[in-house]
C-alpha cells in the first residue's frame, strides 16, 4: 500500500462524499477504496480497470466522470 494512504481518517465524514475508484489504481487498491468509502459513509462506485484517475490515465476529459459528479450534485440538491 502507499505510505501516503495509511494514515487517512476512518471515521465519517460530515458531508456527502462519493469515492469513485479504478480496480487497477496502482496507488490504492479497490478494496482499500471500498473500506475507505464505508468508513467515511460514503457512496462507492467501482470504475472498472482505468488506472490511477487522472489526466496521464489517458482518460482526457472524461466525460463520464462529469456525468458521475453532476449526478452526485444533483443528488445533493435534492436532499
Amino acid at each position: 500500500m502507499n505510505q501516503s494512504f495509511i494514515d487517512v481518517l476512518r471515521t465519517p465524514l460530515r458531508a456527502p462524499t462519493l469515492v469513485a475508484a479504478s480496480t487497477d489504481d496502482p496507488y490504492a487498491s479497490i478494496q482499500f477504496a471500498e473500506n475507505i468509502a464505508a468508513d467515511w459513509q460514503a457512496r462507492f462506485i467501482n470504475l472498472g480497470p482505468l488506472g490511477h484517475v487522472n489526466v496521464s490515465s489517458g482518460l482526457a476529459d472524461w466525460p463520464a466522470g462529469y456525468a458521475l459528479f453532476e449526478t452526485f450534485a444533483a443528488n445533493l440538491a435534492e436532499a
